[in-house]
């Protein structure tokens, strides 16, 4: 048995363990697990595979765009282990295709995107997600969402990430050390374990790529971008739903591994925001700083109050 096989066995296990309720049926979809489901299971879906090969087009289309016009892309996230570590593309529900773009690129991208019947996803912008620009378009009953990206995280600083080709010259990836923070921060750092589908992600990609991960720089990043407590809570949630983990370059402290043990277990991972106390306190036990963690707070708090004044007015 491999490790994907490994996955869908211990995945199934634990959803069959619980009665087929509408709650649990709904969070199965919304954690992207659907797909690794066996056949005959009656929530098994053969439109993801569909959705995922239009995703992938769309991932081959951009790649020939970008060397045709010495754009730098660089793919991010789903769209890259779809190639790169997932055996069956049905495994992994995409939402979009992620890419870091350059800003002297970036209006160009936008531009021939519009071209190609994109329209902009219209948001409300504030410093949390001001680096971010969302396109979509429906395409034979499939909604293909495109998000473009100035940088990886809020609170980066004169990173130069390091890429390797992905397509070609111009279409790319990160590398593997500089993916794994990618995939870590945006799990634990930015999003606080909404989709357990994404701790998926990293336990796969550790296993079949570690000889390929440089450790020293994986710590270094995790330590310039104050991500250290967001890397120890994937460490444990790692160890806590599949007895496995990585290296130990985290902030070591007693009771954030207390609270992580506590909180990072499958009944909370897949459904986290169902228990808002404990997802409140994990949103700011992974973050290094807590003046930032509250600064972002009041941050996103003032932007949903100005999103019901312009409704209002």
């Amino acid at each position: 048995m491999n490790r994907e096989e490994y996955f869908k066995d211990i995945i199934f296990k634990n959803v069959t363990s619980h009665s087929l309720s509408e709650d649990l049926k709904i969070s199965i979809i919304e954690q992207g697990l659907e797909g690794w489901l066996p056949e005959e299971f009656p929530l098994k879906s053969k439109s993801i595979h569909i959705r995922n090969l239009a995703y992938l087009h769309w991932s081959k289309k951009i790649a020939t765009t970008a060397l045709d016009n010495k754009w730098k892309v660089i793919a991010l996230k789903g769209i890259v282990l779809l190639e790169k570590i997932y055996d069956d593309i049905s495994h992994r529900t995409l939402g979009d295709i992620d890419l870091l773009v350059e800003k002297d690129n970036l209006n160009e991208v936008m531009n021939w995107l519009r071209g190609q019947g994109f329209e902009d996803v219209k948001e409300p912008k504030w410093w949390g997600n001001d680096f971010k620009y969302c396109l979509s378009k429906e395409e034979s009953g499939i909604e293909i969402v495109i998000e473009l990206h100035s940088r990886l995280f809020i609170n980066e600083k004169s990173i130069k990430w390091d890429s390797i080709p992905f397509y070609n010259e111009y279409y790319r990836m990160l590398n593997y050390s500089d993916m794994l923070i990618h995939l870590m921060g945006h799990l634990a750092y930015q999003h606080t374990f909404l989709k357990i589908h994404w701790l998926i992600d990293i336990n796969l990609f550790i296993s079949k790529h570690a000889k390929n991960i440089d450790w020293i720089r994986v710590a270094h990043l995790s330590k310039h971008l104050n991500h250290d407590h967001s890397s120890h809570s994937i460490n444990i949630a790692l160890v806590n739903i599949f007895g496995t983990g990585f290296t130990k370059f985290y902030k070591k402290s007693f009771l954030r591994r207390i609270i992580f043990t506590r909180i990072l277990t499958w009944k909370f991972l897949t459904s986290p925001t169902t228990y808002k106390t404990r997802y409140y306190l994990l949103k700011h036990a992974t973050m290094d700083s807590w003046i930032g963690s509250i600064k972002y707070d009041f941050g996103w708090l003032w932007h949903k109050i100005l999103i019901k004044l312009k409704k209002n007015f």
